[in-house]
């Protein structure tokens, strides 16, 4: 018998509406039927079938901990309003936990132009800092125990099993911001639960602007990440660290001002809202771990088509009018769509996935989309569109392909 626990994915979001809409709708084309949605964020969706928290407040470990509360899965999955899970993600995130002594996942990242990966294996040691997790680049599952190091998950890519979480009171609400999935995987870790790391779960992060970052991705304030790096130095590893910690961010400053993204007057502000965080983090008290679950949840299952052959429509972009209506209206029919938009230039490829309901990629059709690639590509629309597919193979199953290249 197939392995489909009920599963929860729970979305928290701050002041990102489109965001919020645009995983939404993305998540009707998941493979996997047995989920529901939880949104806890400031704003509340228009979509159907959802479960809302209204929350405020910019402490993403609260938040968390909210939609765990009113979660009825069996796992809990996470995911990020400036981020598009493929549609194979939660089946392949949750696959893992058949195993009963596994209490983590966690999938690979990809970045904003949806092709170079953002994160892939790494794991972490007890002063937070991050490691390529030694194993071979593959698809295959990996299992990880807990030791002086142990693997690291990304929150916007990250699933736990909901009796472990909740034994341990969940997220420590002192992390609001930074270091607050890597503190329970730990405290899971310690607790005797394996971790999963799982190449395939894939989901497409878009750093979008926030309270901490710029639309150019250069930091507003350093004070939240200061403060947890103490804490969790405070907490696990040696405080006497926390100047290491200091430096490296004082070069990734340097690095905005060269690149014109920030002011050398806006650096030192910002450091100095990273000491101010980074002594407020060492003289914090107690954990806050405050999950409270008084009663069982009632399960509300998303609308979902649960479709795992999709279509690729092929087209220049002169035709993009077509495409696009072409593409909205097999997305209405619950069809997982991909649009593949070149122009006769060389310009580099971009994966993203538009709110309407359909993945598009776009670039020259003698372009790069592999970073690896050469600068020039020979190829014609057909056959560039035959590539991208195959490199498409392990996230979508393209049973029709749609050639409007020639009308």
């Amino acid at each position: 018998m197939k392995f489909t626990p009920p599963a929860s994915i729970i979305i928290v979001s701050h002041g990102r509406p489109d965001g919020l809409a645009r995983i939404l709708s993305a998540l009707r084309f998941q493979s996997y039927a047995n989920f529901e949605i939880i949104v806890v964020a400031d704003h509340e969706p228009t979509s159907k079938n959802i479960k809302f928290v209204k929350f405020d407040e910019a402490n993403i470990s609260k938040a968390r901990n909210l939609g765990i509360a009113v979660a009825a899965g069996d796992i809990i999955a996470f995911c990020d309003d400036d981020a598009i899970p493929e549609p194979r993600w939660l089946e392949r995130l949750i696959a893992p936990f058949e195993n009963p002594d596994i209490g983590v996942a966690g999938g690979y990242v990809r970045g904003r132009n949806g092709i170079s990966f953002q994160w892939r294996a790494l794991e972490t040691d007890m002063n937070g800092n991050d490691y390529p997790l030694e194993r071979e680049e593959c698809s295959d599952i990996s299992i990880h125990s807990c030791g002086e190091r142990f693997a690291k998950v990304q929150g916007t890519n990250c699933a736990f099993r909901k009796t472990g979480v909740v034994d341990l009171g969940g997220f420590d609400e002192n992390f609001a911001f930074y270091l607050d999935e890597t503190e329970l995987t730990l405290r899971m870790g310690r607790a005797g639960w394996k971790t999963a790391i799982v190449p395939l779960a894939e989901v497409q992060h878009g750093y979008a602007a926030s309270l901490m970052r710029g639309v150019n991705r250069a930091p507003k304030t350093l004070f939240q990440i200061g403060f947890s790096k103490a804490y969790f130095l405070k907490k696990y590893g040696d405080l006497d660290t926390i100047q290491l910690f200091r430096d490296e961010q004082e070069r990734r400053l340097t690095t905005f001002v060269s690149g014109t993204k920030i002011t050398n007057a806006e650096k030192i502000k910002l450091l100095q809202t990273l000491d101010d965080g980074i002594s407020q983090g060492t003289q914090i008290g107690d954990a806050k771990c405050n999950l409270s679950v008084q009663n069982t949840p009632e399960f509300l299952p998303a609308t979902n088509t649960n479709e795992t052959n999709g279509v690729a429509i092929v087209g220049s972009l002169l035709r993009w009018n077509s495409l696009v209506k072409r593409a909205k209206i097999l997305a209405e029919q619950g069809i997982p769509t991909m649009v593949f938009c070149f122009t006769h230039t060389t310009l580099f490829h971009h994966r993203y996935f538009d709110v309407r309901g359909f993945w598009v990629q776009t670039g020259g059709v003698y372009g790069r989309s592999d970073r690896n690639d050469p600068i020039f590509c020979p190829y014609s629309i057909a056959s560039r569109a035959k590539r991208e597919q195959k490199l498409l193979t392990d996230q979508r199953d393209f049973s029709k392909i749609l050639d409007s290249s020639h009308r």
